[in-house]
């Protein structure tokens, strides 16, 4: 999480039940505990979209001061098949950042 004018930044790589994948050594965070991160953001904070932190950046209208922009990044599918339902859920908006492998043109 980064400082950013005293709003917050959470970003997430792989979001996905930990217990049976297959890289067990991998730092992620297991779904429930998305879950549960998500109940506490809908609770206490103002997620906004990236949109919102543009307009902010031009001039335009300051953020809440609570707050909390999600990414999710290296676009891995498990970030897609489990996390996008739960924002749904939730309501929220997050940008899903591509990894470089996905550019590649051989598998494009």
């Amino acid at each position: 999480m980064f400082r950013l004018s005293y709003r917050e930044l959470f970003m997430y790589h792989y979001t996905r039940g930990l217990r049976h994948s297959r890289y067990l050594k991998i730092k992620g965070l297991d779904v429930k505990y998305i879950r549960q991160q998500f109940e506490l953001f809908r609770e206490n904070c103002d997620v906004v979209c990236v949109e919102q932190v543009i307009e902010t950046v031009k001039g335009g209208t300051p953020l809440p001061e609570k707050a909390l922009l999600l990414t999710f990044d290296d676009g891995y599918i498990d970030n897609y098949a489990f996390a996008f339902p739960l924002l749904e859920e939730c309501e929220f908006m997050a940008p899903f950042y591509s990894g470089q492998d996905i550019h590649d043109a051989s598998i494009a």
